[in-house]
């Protein structure tokens, strides 16, 4: 990975604030790897898009989705907290969802569906019980519930996630169903 300075970051205006963290100071080119969020030994199906079919796609050249939703606007702009956990992929998901739950009610959904739920019962029925931590996709969270097997997922109130440090603590029993 080239290493980038975190002021280089800041100055590049992509909308975070980059700093170096304790529990950086002594990471391994593995755990780090881990922390990534998706796994290469995953059996999944990627599509590739060449830069001639992008650039040939008709997009905006800006698009803010609060202009268009404006109800929406404080669940497309939360903040996301992994910890240290390698648990983007379903808080990627998780968070399309709680955008796509919220322009489709009109802005009656603003609660957010519970990471906690998603990183640990999807990282169980997917990789039969590998640590959640350890990277997914976020298809897997759209397919786990897509078939039913999770029940419904309760929002961050009802069971939220806890992960802190060095994001191993917050991996415990979420109420999973199993699949049928």
């Amino acid at each position: 990975f080239p290493t980038r300075r975190s002021s280089d970051l800041n100055n590049a205006g992509f909308g975070f604030v980059a700093q170096m963290q304790p529990w950086m100071v002594h990471e391994s080119q593995l755990t780090l790897e881990e922390r990534l969020g998706t796994r290469p030994d995953a059996d999944v199906a990627i599509i590739q898009v060449t830069a001639e079919q992008a650039a040939a796609a008709s997009h905006p050249e800006t698009f803010d989705p609060s202009d268009k939703w404006p109800e929406c606007s404080s669940v497309f702009t939360r903040s996301e907290n992994q910890g240290t956990c390698g648990s983007c992929w379903a808080f990627g998901a998780t968070a399309a969802l709680d955008s796509r739950l919220c322009i489709a009610s009109g802005g009656e959904h603003t609660a957010r569906l519970s990471r906690f739920t998603t990183s640990t019962c999807v990282a169980n029925f997917i990789t039969a019980g590998k640590d959640a931590c350890g990277g997914g996709w976020p298809t897997w969270v759209w397919d786990y519930m897509s078939r039913g097997n999770a029940g419904g997922v309760p929002s961050e109130a009802c069971l939220p996630y806890f992960g802190t440090g060095e994001g191993i603590d917050q991996i415990g029993r979420a109420s999973c169903r199993e699949r049928v």
